[in-house]
């Protein structure tokens, strides 16, 4: 069965109907076992199949492309029935602040799959569209600088090869809306509609003790097919959060009416859909 994005559904609800499942495997001696593969040194994400294909985010702890060494957030391509690596998406660390985007913390959000679409936030905080194929049926654009989005700072623009993942657009949410990310950053994309609603993981400084984008917002809302921001909640969470944010937002009906539903970083549950402001935030 498919499981397009997180929980299954845009409900978040972790029950699955699958049924006859084995009660028992072993990978050592494969009972159970359809293939294994490595992934990096860690991995916090969460995998997502659908339409043949596995999607999981790790970090490059166990290289697949000699180009790419070190830290890097990775997110992994895989065939469903063997395993075998399709493509990949790399994106280097932040150079300035380790805090950011824990260095072998690599990808941690789980995508969203809308059709032939993948939303994401990777670990550099850039809320990303890709083509479900890669680069293996061509680079469909708008957006045709892959290469140099692979390269860390510094670095010569790299040749985008067939193994590299399809940028369709890239919100980059700490250049456009003043975020800071804390330790790194995590949302599972909702899509509702035309639009995608994504935690923007705003969070403390390096030291726990300020806010540094008080003023940030926690939840942004996107248009999926441009990347355009839409709208941001008006809640004025930031200045109350403990730590960091690292909920993904969930669809429900209230009284026949649908209601995106955030738990922020203040420890409030917020039902969204009342106080949205379409003003982009201002400078922290």
């Amino acid at each position: 069965m498919d499981q397009p994005q997180w929980g299954v559904l845009h409900t978040r609800n972790m029950v699955s109907s699958e049924t006859n499942l084995p009660a028992t495997f072993d990978s050592e001696n494969g009972e159970n076992v359809r293939w294994k593969v490595p992934l990096g040194t860690e991995t916090n994400s969460t995998p997502v199949i659908t339409q043949g294909k596995v999607l999981i985010g790790t970090n490059n702890g166990q290289p697949r492309d000699p180009r790419h060494s070190r830290y890097r957030g990775v997110l992994l391509c895989l065939d469903e029935q063997t395993g075998e690596l399709i493509w990949q998406l790399v994106v280097p660390p932040f150079e300035h602040d380790k805090f950011l985007d824990w260095r072998t913390g690599g990808i941690c959000s789980a995508v969203t799959v809308e059709n032939n679409r993948i939303y994401l936030v990777c670990n550099r905080a850039q809320v990303m569209c890709f083509d479900l194929n890669g680069q293996q049926d061509g680079n469909d654009g708008p957006v045709t600088n892959e290469g140099r989005r692979m390269a860390p700072a510094g670095k010569p623009t790299m040749e985008v090869a067939d193994i590299d993942a399809d940028i369709l657009w890239m919100y980059d949410m700490v250049e456009q809306s003043r975020v800071h990310p804390h330790d790194s950053p995590y949302a599972a994309v909702l899509v509702v509609g035309d639009c995608l609603y994504v935690n923007t993981s705003n969070g403390v400084d390096k030291y726990h003790r300020t806010i540094p984008s008080p003023d940030a917002p926690s939840l942004l809302v996107l248009n999926k097919e441009t990347g355009k921001f839409v709208a941001q909640d008006g809640e004025e969470i930031e200045p109350q959060v403990f730590h960091c944010t690292w909920s993904s937002p969930a669809l429900g009906v209230v009284n026949g009416k649908q209601r995106v539903f955030f738990c922020g970083g203040d420890g409030i549950c917020y039902g969204c859909g009342l106080s949205i402001s379409t003003e982009p935030n201002r400078s922290p």
